[in-house]
Parts: structure tokens; C-alpha cells; sequence
């Protein structure tokens, strides 16, 4: 992989990385501003609402490409 090819492959990660980041914001907002919590603890909201397995997915995915694409990027 050349370092221009390596440089829009990060550029279209990155996008998916804010893109992440944006629906992860906007799902622990809702969360945080419900008001009726009822029973329910905000570990299940959070849960119900699949917030920490969002998050866990992009911390997951985003550790695994980010180092091969600094890697690439510096060749």
C-alpha cells in the first residue's frame, strides 16, 4: 500500500470514526436527559439501549485499524 493510498484509507476511517462518535453522543444524550427512569437503573437503560456495546465495538474496531493505518501511513 503506497502512503497516498494509506492516507485516504485513514481519511475514510476517520469519517466512520466521527460518525461513530456522533451516534455514541447522541445515544448517551437521549439517555442521560430521560427523566422517567422508572425502575430500571441507567446500566439497563444503557444496556436496552445497546450504548456500551456501541461504544465497546468502536474502541475495539477503532484499536485494530488505527496502528495498521499509522503504520502504513510512515512507510
Amino acid at each position: 500500500m503506497t502512503s497516498v493510498e494509506a492516507r485516504h484509507l485513514a481519511a475514510a476511517w476517520s469519517g466512520q470514526v466521527l460518525f461513530d462518535a456522533l451516534v455514541f453522543t447522541l445515544t448517551l444524550r437521549k439517555l442521560i436527559s430521560a427523566r422517567s427512569l422508572g425502575r430500571r437503573t441507567f446500566t439497563a437503560l444503557s444496556l436496552r439501549d445497546g450504548a456500551l456495546f456501541f461504544a465497546y465495538m468502536s474502541i475495539v474496531c477503532d484499536a485494530h485499524d488505527y496502528p495498521q493505518l499509522i503504520r502504513n501511513m510512515t512507510v
